[in-house]
């Protein structure tokens, strides 16, 4: 008879029994993938081939990685305002206007907009995939005061006061009516948290095709008892539990490699002189879709694991995370890996480049052959200062060996390379300035500003990679969390005019549009060819009636003006 609903140890069970067989702990090869990639981006590999030949490297994995990155930053995290909500009729136009302020406020000022964006195009770009964790942080901070004689009215005001968490008041002398004592205020803090989760720590299920309701994923991730304890979970639970994970995840090949390279070690395991609830636990943070008792149909839950036992069983309404994948591919949850994609090139470059040294090094520093008994000293050919003696018996005692010549074709083929990864990346040499040919006397502004333009193809698409599937879905997800969960007045300014929130009257929005600026010094181009267009239709008499003498022009329309419009399901 096949089962209805998973009881509580079943449904633990089939946590771990998922989260052993999801794809990206640290046995995978995906892992093994990252921790290469991470080596070549740090410049440790390839290593060289013997002792005393050539250590260069070449750096075109950070390079592609960091060029990809600086545009997509300059893109989103510039201030431009790039997200708006989309209207459901005309009497909601103002109020879409103030929904998009305040979430650019939840995002830019509430949050470090720019260390996310930039932690998760790194992930994305090297890690196949960038994954953040947004959700609704329930916290308070709690701050002492003391009074000193009030009287009595006073003393019930201030305990009366929503903000006063405890108050411990004495009467000074027996029928003064006069009071001192201490309070603590508590102030609620509670805002949207948004968290860059480190690859090594997240996993999905197998052949994934997408992070949906229905997909399995877990967070693994280290934390204090102490840090458990003020998120509310039992602590004779975690007191209990005896392992010290600490060594689980920063042992892991894939952050070894990411300190590798400033030698920073390991946290220390011995926690013999900290008091117990600073000891590190690892905590397996679990979302599946099942059916438990009581249940009529399959429901999502967050499941908290600590080893076998169970911390937090919650039903809830969707996953926390949000992907931003800069190469997809189809029917898939990992794109294609884009540092990845650049290894070849960065091994072949190197090892070419290192023959060239090596060959410089040899023909500058010959090798030699010396006749038998033609040096009266051998030990003077060790001396290789300039202006060093040898002193020789006949004068072709010692000749330098035979070297061959460099192979005329190792320049060109080292081209041949770079136009190669240009072709990969999609970041050429003239986009970012670096092409000293492209300026000449045959070419001029204008066409250079094409061939940037059409230069800057693939990272284009990237971009709309990071607006369409991460950055609206981003703003959608706040905005709703702020209409749930936010209880508190807000008042912001909008276009020079200071609105008083009321959260609790705005309706649901699952929908947004995003207009993609990408280059440099496009957005004014067009700017300037819109007010000629406005100047020549305002000088024609048949339509210059139609025309208001302030004719609005929107200075900033980029030359890429892609709108994306993005409506969740």
């Amino acid at each position: 008879m096949d089962k209805e609903y998973l009881d509580d140890e079943e449904l633990g069970t089939v946590v771990d029994q998922k989260s052993a067989e999801a794809v990206g702990w640290f046995n995978s090869k995906l892992s093994k993938e990252r921790e290469d990639i991470m080596r070549y981006y740090n410049g440790e590999l390839p290593k060289r081939t013997s002792n005393g030949s050539s250590s260069f490297v070449s750096t075109d994995v950070y390079d592609g990685v960091e060029s990809m990155k600086a545009q997509l930053l300059e893109t989103f995290a510039a201030g431009n305002k790039i997200v708006r909500f989309d209207p459901q009729g005309a009497e909601d136009v103002a109020d879409c206007k103030i929904a998009t302020v305040f979430t650019d406020y939840v995002i830019f000022r509430e949050n470090d907009a720019y260390k996310l964006f930039s932690d998760v195009i790194d992930d994305g770009l090297k890690a196949r995939v960038g994954i953040v964790k947004v959700h609704w942080d329930d916290c308070h901070t709690y701050s002492d005061h003391e009074f000193t004689n009030i009287d009595e009215g006073e003393a019930h005001g201030i305990a009366s006061e929503a903000n006063v968490h405890t108050m411990d008041a004495e009467e000074i002398s027996e029928g003064s009516g006069r009071y001192s004592g201490k309070l603590t205020r508590k102030t609620d803090k509670s805002q949207v948290r948004m968290e860059v989760v480190n690859p090594e720590e997240f996993s999905v299920e197998p052949q994934a095709k997408h992070l949906g309701p229905d997909t399995f994923c877990c967070q693994r991730s280290i934390k204090t008892i102490a840090e458990l304890i003020k998120m509310g979970y039992d602590d004779e639970k975690l007191y209990a539990w005896s392992a010290n994970d600490d060594n689980t995840l920063s042992t892991n090949p894939e952050v070894l490699a990411r300190f590798n390279m400033i030698d920073v070690g390991t946290r220390g395991h011995d926690r013999s002189g900290e008091p117990d609830a600073m000891r590190y636990v690892l905590i397996t943070e679990a979302y599946i879709t099942t059916m438990l008792e009581g249940d009529d149909h399959p429901k999502l839950y967050k499941v908290v694991r600590l080893g076998h036992e169970t911390l937090e069983c919650e039903e809830i309404e969707e996953l926390p995370f949000l992907t931003f994948v800069p190469l997809p591919i189809p029917h898939s949850f990992y794109g294609n890996s884009f540092a990845g994609r650049i290894i070849p090139t960065q091994n072949a470059r190197t090892s070419l480049t290192r023959s060239i040294l090596d060959h410089t090094a040899i023909t500058t520093n010959p090798r030699l052959q010396v006749l038998k008994g033609g040096v009266t000293n051998p030990k003077e050919l060790l001396d290789n200062r300039l202006g060093g003696i040898v002193n020789v018996t006949r004068p072709d005692a010692v000749t330098p060996l035979p070297q061959a010549n460099l192979n005329p074709y190792v320049f060109q083929t080292l081209e041949l390379i770079k136009a190669h990864n240009e072709e990969t990346t999609g970041i050429s040499s003239l986009s970012q300035g670096l092409n000293k040919d492209a300026i000449s006397k045959q070419n001029s502004g204008a066409m250079m500003e094409k061939l940037v333009s059409l230069s800057q193809t693939r990272q284009k698409i990237v971009a709309r990679n990071f607006a369409n599937g991460f950055l609206i879905p981003l703003y959608i997800k706040v905005y709703n969390l702020v209409l749930t969960k936010e209880k508190r007045r807000k008042i912001i300014d909008v276009a020079g005019e200071w609105h008083e929130l009321n959260v609790s009257k705005w309706k649901e929005r699952r929908s947004a549009s995003t207009v993609l600026r990408l280059g440099y010094g496009e957005i004014e181009r067009e700017a300037e060819e819109r007010i000629k267009l406005a100047h020549v239709i305002a000088q024609d008499p048949r339509v210059e009636p139609f025309v208001p003498s302030a004719w609005p022009v929107q200075a900033g329309a980029g030359c890429v003006r892609t709108e994306g419009h993005h409506e969740l399901p």
